[in-house]
């Protein structure tokens, strides 16, 4: 797809295509309008949890790279009147259309359609690899052509996490190029042993992966998009933001957008925040396991190594200047 102007926007038309295909083929006959009355006839009681909230906001703050760093170090590269008004519209669109109607078309009706409602429901409980490497994987094997489709499922889960980890390791490796002067390859190759090495408890610790995906993933996202937002709108200037936000923009972003993320985006974001940990943290959802310590210890030790790297950085700054 090919957007005119002085950019360009290059979506996987062919994974598209072959994920539609996937989606006719996956939902066998006899059980498709029970696993498609499923994914798409909401149970609107769930709308007064705060926490599915929170998974739904968490989730695509993460899918569109948003609240740990990654837009700001994608923006450092690009020119100042350069468009991000429709380029940002045309990407964040493509990609839930992707992820929400094709991708969801896919794992949850195969899934209720070949384990029952009821089922499919435990499996997703029981963590974020069940469904998609777990169950679906089953359900592939008893379907026609199951190892071709088999295939194109890992095929594009392979394309999402390896897009995904270039935008999330992005960050790291432009601070150890810009802040310690590290040639590119270095920074790749230090900010990816790091990785390997967390990796480990991700292989070997049952659980330890759904705690961290919660609380790095999810919940900490929000934190850090909501910190964000009031960090460009109410500190940087909202009017200097907006005209960032307009500047060489191929449409012009609506005024009513002004509004919503100066004023409605920080308040619903602290709202869901705050009731969240009205409703988990303050009641009693069963003990915790060692696992579960062991996650957000590590994410501490984390965070605190991070920001020791960060003074380092600005002390080294101040010597120079």
């Amino acid at each position: 797809m090919e957007v005119k102007g002085n950019f360009e926007v290059k979506a996987p038309e062919g994974g598209l295509k072959l994920s539609d295909t996937q989606v006719i083929l996956s939902i066998p006959k006899r059980s498709s309008l029970q696993g498609l009355d499923f994914l798409w006839n909401p149970n609107w009681d769930k709308l007064k949890d705060p926490t599915v909230w929170i998974a739904a906001v968490g989730q695509i703050f993460f899918t569109l790279s948003l609240g740990f760093g990654a837009i700001i170090t994608y923006a450092s590269y690009v020119r100042r009147n350069q468009d991000i008004a429709l380029s940002g519209l045309a990407a964040s669109s493509l990609n839930e259309t992707a992820e929400v109607i094709v991708g969801a078309s896919i794992a949850i009706p195969a899934a209720v359609a070949f384990f029952g409602i009821a089922n499919a429901v435990l499996i997703a409980k029981q963590g974020a690899f069940m469904l998609g490497f777990v169950s679906l994987p089953a359900v592939f094997s008893n379907m026609e052509a199951g190892q071709f489709l088999g295939f194109l499922w890992f095929f594009l889960l392979f394309i999402a996490g390896i897009t995904s980890s270039v935008a999330i390791l992005q960050p790291m490796i432009a601070f150890l190029e810009d802040e310690f002067g590290f040639a590119r390859k270095t920074a790749v190759l230090l900010t990816s042993v790091i990785v390997f090495i967390g990796a480990q408890a991700v292989v070997f610790l049952n659980g330890f992966l759904d705690e961290m995906d919660f609380w790095a993933g999810t919940f900490f996202v929000i934190v850090l998009g909501l910190f964000e937002v009031i960090l460009f709108y109410w500190i940087y200037d909202a009017k200097k933001a907006w005209e960032e936000i307009n500047r060489g923009g191929l449409i012009t972003v609506p005024k009513l957008y002004y509004y919503i993320v100066r004023y409605v985006t920080p308040l619903f974001l602290l709202a869901l925040l705050i009731g969240f940990v009205i409703n988990n943290i303050f009641s009693s959802k069963g003990e915790t396991s060692l696992v579960q310590w062991l996650a957000r210890f590590y994410l501490l030790a984390l965070y605190g190594f991070l920001a020791f790297l960060v003074f380092i950085a600005e002390k080294r700054e101040r010597q120079t200047t």
